[in-house]
């Protein structure tokens, strides 16, 4: 049987307070003050969810920044990456950059 959200975040990070502390030192400098009430409310599933896209982005990627770079270059693989198109889609949230990255892959 499927495991509850609930459960998930029991069995893997102890308690909800300790997964949202982990996305919070995931996110880094990508976030403001009221990110940790937000967090705090937000559903076990969508906190779940998070933390695997954060996981991926920093494993595979090791930053915000680099997937951007990842992105723009291939997005305009023969040529030099677009500075503007880097700049609009840095302020897009980690899950639609890795979307992003997804779709430009392939």
């Amino acid at each position: 049987m499927k495991k509850s959200p609930k459960q998930l975040v029991n069995d893997q990070f102890g308690s909800r307070a300790k997964l949202v502390d982990e996305i919070l030192n995931l996110l880094g400098s990508d976030k403001d003050d009221r990110t940790s009430a937000r967090l705090k409310a937000t559903k076990n599933s969508q906190l779940v969810r998070l933390h695997e896209v954060l996981t991926t982005v920093k494993s595979e990627f090791g930053s915000k920044d680099k997937l951007v770079e990842a992105i723009a270059s291939a997005k305009f693989a023969p040529n030099k990456p677009d500075a503007d198109y880097s700049k609009k889609i840095s302020g897009y949230t980690q899950k639609r950059l890795l979307d992003l990255h997804r779709q430009v892959k392939s």
